[in-house]
């Protein structure tokens, strides 16, 4: 289990999923599950103001399957 991973709110949106990704992929690829650090502070994942996903990092967590 990989605890707690995320990526400052700062740092840039394109920044933040490609890190994002890559911890979650590689943790997947040695058979981790994970937990993102942090719903909606400054990590943020959940838009407290919008209420609703922070898509990128959202889709980035949770790839769409292919059908």
């Amino acid at each position: 289990m990989l605890g707690e991973f995320g990526a400052l709110e700062s740092a840039g949106m394109a920044q933040r999923v490609a890190w994002t990704a890559a911890v979650a992929r590689t943790a997947e690829g040695y058979g981790f599950g994970w937990s993102y650090w942090q719903f909606d502070s400054d990590f943020v994942l959940w838009d407290m103001q919008a209420d609703g996903w922070v898509k990128p990092i959202h889709d980035t967590l949770v790839p769409a399957v292919a059908q």
